[in-house]
């Protein structure tokens, strides 16, 4: 009898669990990208860069390699955040560009997400930063 209900509550209690699991994933997936760029930039010793889409849901960031012809980037990988997760409005277009050396080429670098589906009103909604500094290092706040 105690193991059944150990198992009913184990099974029943991450569904009781207001953590918003999409944001920390997100969150962790933009960091683990910004590193990728990174390392890309560093490995490959060309300028990359990830930068947001300023579009509506589904919210995409991509992965971009510079190909040398001013102005002309491919993308090496995009990616949709997750149902209910969007970029701050302050977000939308942003970009973090590494140098061959791995340093942003601009100032630091900050992302906001947050998740639409736990607040409605703005101000109340759960959030989370990713901060990329001048010499390249991620930091989720």
């Amino acid at each position: 009898m105690m193991v059944l209900l150990g198992i009913s509550v184990a099974i029943g209690f991450p569904a009781l669990n207001p953590t918003p699991s999409h944001l920390a994933a997100d969150e962790q997936d933009l960091a683990n990208n910004l590193e990728v760029a990174r390392e890309f930039a560093v490995s490959r010793t060309i300028h990359h860069r990830l930068r947001v889409l300023a579009t509506t849901s589904p919210y995409q960031y991509v992965l971009e390699g510079f190909e040398g012809t001013p102005g002309v980037w491919t993308v090496k990988r995009a990616i949709a955040l997750r149902r209910n997760i969007a970029f701050d409005s302050a977000t939308l277009g942003a970009i973090a560009e590494f140098s061959s050396r791995g340093s942003l080429v601009t100032a630091s670098q900050t992302f906001t997400l947050k998740d639409r589906a736990h607040g409605a009103t703005p101000g109340t909604q759960w959030t989370t930063q990713v901060t990329v500094n001048a010499v390249g290092m991620v930091d989720k706040q």
